[in-house]
């Protein structure tokens, strides 16, 4: 929690940097363009004065000015939204470009005769990627009967939600296995899902 906290914490000071750096540059264009519309229709009311310059030529000018200045002001966030989408779209694509590591047109599918067994978790070892040094599962076994109901409760962190990721098989333990009775996790077909029951007081599994 404190490791969220301090990115969320610093998501925010940069958002906080960002709003105060988009308030100051916008308020100083806003106050420069004013300032130079008052200027133009002084110096205009001038020529105006000593028959230079006529109403309809002036506000031509003033017209002209008022769409040029707004342009530019659409321009000079175009590159932080450019670099945004880019950002975005990195992403997107590598997502896109990624090759699975399991192929979707092997594995042993079940019919509906066959479709109960026994779950297993078989001394598993297990931590997520994106922090190898926070083990969640120790040397994890687990056995669920067919045709029972299993509740997994704990507090936030104990890896509830592990569990259930790893019968998907979004990831892959270090080591041990989880497996079925029709054979070892790499035995079933990827396309097998499950529709979890979502709770706020625990979580459960039907075999």
């Amino acid at each position: 929690m404190e490791k969220y906290s301090s990115k969320v914490d610093y998501i925010m000071q940069l958002a906080r940097k960002e709003a105060f750096a988009r308030a100051g540059f916008f308020g100083a264009t806003g106050l420069s363009g004013n300032l130079i519309v008052l200027s133009v229709l002084y110096k205009g009311g001038l020529l105006m004065g000593s028959a230079h310059m006529t109403v309809g030529e002036l506000s031509s000018f003033l017209l002209y000015t008022f769409w040029v200045g707004l342009s530019i002001a659409g321009l000079s966030s175009f590159y932080s939204e450019l670099m945004k989408g880019l950002g975005a779209g990195g992403r997107l694509w590598e997502l896109l470009e990624r090759k699975p590591e399991l192929p979707f047109n092997e594995g042993l599918t079940l019919n509906e005769k066959s479709f109960q067994g026994t779950l297993e978790f078989k001394n598993v070892h297990f931590t997520y990627p994106a922090r190898p040094e926070v083990p969640i599962f120790q040397d994890f076994s687990l056995s669920i009967p067919s045709g029972s109901v299993t509740a997994l409760v704990g507090p936030s962190g104990s890896g509830k939600s592990t569990v259930l990721s790893l019968l998907l098989r979004l990831y892959d333990p270090a080591s041990g296995e989880s497996a079925t009775r029709w054979g070892g996790r790499a035995a079933l077909s990827p396309s097998l899902s499950c529709a979890p029951k979502k709770g706020r007081a625990a979580r459960k599994v039907r075999v």
